[in-house]
């Protein structure tokens, strides 16, 4: 047997696909343990949780290496619906740790019972987080999948995000950020909107690129702040 072939089987095992996740979720704890972070703009979604009002959250897939730990979620239940390929698992791993369900899409083929699922959670006053461009692009291009949750729901799409003092951008088809530990953060959130619950084509469109420049907006004004934030620590 190769020294390739053994490599092949030893990375398809399932021992060593749980270590890579239970390693991945180390790695994320530690990072949001040791990062200095800062919320911004979760007034109205506070009062909104109170209330028993739940949201679609959406943000780019590059970052949804923190998005669905925005907020300590004891006091209001939380799902993120992702891919059940093998490498999202690694990412969605942790979520349970933290009281986070998990709404499993298929990477190919109808996911009509899974956006049946979500709409039940959300009708039973659970929000959703998804990555409206994942879980294989094109990068930073809105779905109708949030939009079509959210309508049938009745509830509001807002826009999520992170930046963080210290991270790598891999070379991924997103350009994920990795965060790294021992660093500032900051976690942000905007009202987004609620869309109706039917659309035409034209108005689909429409909704799924107004989303697509609010979460960039946020995810660009939430870097600026972060970078001001940098600059203003280093003098």
């Amino acid at each position: 047997m190769g020294i390739g072939h053994l490599g092949k089987r030893i990375a398809k095992s399932e021992a060593f696909k749980s270590a890579l996740r239970a390693g991945y979720a180390r790695y994320i704890n530690l990072v949001l343990r040791t990062t200095r972070w800062r919320r911004v703009g979760f007034e109205a979604f506070d009062r909104d949780i109170a209330e028993g009002i739940p949201r679609v959250l959406c943000s780019w897939h590059s970052r949804l290496t923190l998005t669905p730990f925005c907020r300590d979620w004891s006091d209001h239940a939380f799902a993120v619906m992702a891919s059940d390929h093998h490498d999202a698992q690694i990412a969605t791993a942790n979520l349970a740790n933290w009281g986070i369900e998990t709404v499993a899409l298929k990477t190919s083929g109808d996911n009509r019972a899974a956006m049946r699922e979500a709409v039940k959670l959300l009708r039973r006053g659970v929000s959703l987080g998804l990555t409206p461009d994942g879980p294989l692009g094109p990068r930073e291009v809105v779905k109708p999948g949030a939009l079509g949750i959210a309508g049938l729901a009745g509830v509001r799409v807002a826009p999520v995000t992170f930046s963080v003092s210290r991270s790598l951008r891999l070379r991924t088809w997103d350009g994920l950020i990795l965060p790294l530990p021992f660093g500032r953060g900051i976690f942000a959130m905007s009202e987004g909107f609620v869309p109706p619950a039917r659309m035409t084509a034209e108005e689909m469109e429409a909704a799924c690129a107004r989303l697509g420049r609010e979460i960039t907006e946020l995810t660009e004004a939430t870097d600026r702040m972060m970078a001001e934030e940098t600059g203003r620590a280093k003098k």
